[in-house]
């Protein structure tokens, strides 16, 4: 693998390291992810070959982020918790309002650092959500500071994503216009739930030619009503849900540690960025850094 030794990036709320594995599928340098979960620290490094920092992003400054960068073209990726604004939390008579404050801090971070390349990726409803209007706030932000920005609602299938969710993904730069690449695949192609898991042995029904619903922190409990297995009487095991998450069969999710257990793995899943939805991002970024003769 040919990395892009003279660009940088960092993955703020790294989690597990999807997002972070999206990038390094195309050869992205990613130097460090930064997560307040230490459960999150073995799988983002033994997978990815990143480090991963344990700090609350709130209390993080622009000057570690910068000695992290050095001298490299900077981008700076992540995704702040979305529990707030998420299709569940609106249901929810109590918001953690508390968790707005992480865009907030995202912007600050990015201020202070001024990346030549930003990327946000978040739940679609932060598009419609006004009170308060944060998602403006973090746009106009940007703005002011010189940023182009583009924000696309992402139809997952749309790019191999193989569960019927929508996602935010933002696009920001200082060289100019950016955009996302082109979607990849059709209705007529979607990948469904019988390709990525009918390869798996059975564990011991329903239509599998669909895609599965979104994936969340809850997404190996039965009870939830969505995650059925299709064909088994039972709830989609940790490993099926990574795969629909696109994360790669060989991805590890635990050490030696025993301190684990499968509610915790299901979260970690669940709130991870998907993979391939990872690298559609880095794509478009070297994409970008192409049509300006950077790389």
């Amino acid at each position: 693998m040919k990395v892009l030794k003279d660009i940088a990036v960092i993955d703020l709320f790294c989690g597990i390291g999807g997002l972070t594995h999206g990038f390094m599928l195309e050869d992205f340098d990613v130097v460090a992810g930064f997560d307040n979960d230490p459960k999150c620290k073995y799988a983002y490094e033994i997978n990815n070959k990143s480090e991963f920092i344990l700090k609350d992003v709130q209390t993080l400054e622009g000057d570690e982020l910068n000695k992290l960068f050095g001298d490299k073209l900077k981008i700076l990726v992540g995704c702040a918790p979305c529990q707030p604004f998420s299709s569940y939390s609106y249901k929810q008579k109590d918001k953690d309002e508390n968790k707005w404050g992480l865009l907030y801090s995202f912007a600050r971070l990015i201020k202070e650092t001024k990346p030549t390349i930003v990327s946000m990726e978040n739940v679609s409803q932060l598009l419609q959500f006004k009170n308060p209007p944060v998602f403006e706030h973090f746009c106009e932000k940007l703005k002011s500071i010189g940023y182009s920005i583009k924000p696309y609602e992402v139809f997952c299938p749309d790019y191999g994503v193989p569960q019927r969710r929508k996602r935010l993904v933002l696009l920001a730069s200082l060289l100019g216009e950016i955009k996302l690449i082109e979607k990849t695949h059709t209705s007529k192609n979607y990948v469904t739930v019988r390709q990525t898991i009918s390869s798996l042995p059975p564990v011991e029904a329903g239509e599998t030619d669909e895609n599965d619903p979104t994936m969340t922190t809850h997404c190996t409990g039965l009870g939830n009503g969505r995650f059925g297995h299709p064909e088994q009487n039972r709830a989609i095991s940790l490993r099926e849900a990574s795969l629909f998450q696109t994360f790669p069969m060989s991805y590890k999710f635990i050490g030696d540690d025993k301190n684990y257990n499968i509610a915790m793995i299901s979260r970690h899943i669940g709130n991870a960025v998907p993979p391939l939805l990872g690298q559609v991002i880095a794509k478009s970024i070297k994409a970008h850094l192409q049509q300006h003769n950077i790389i």
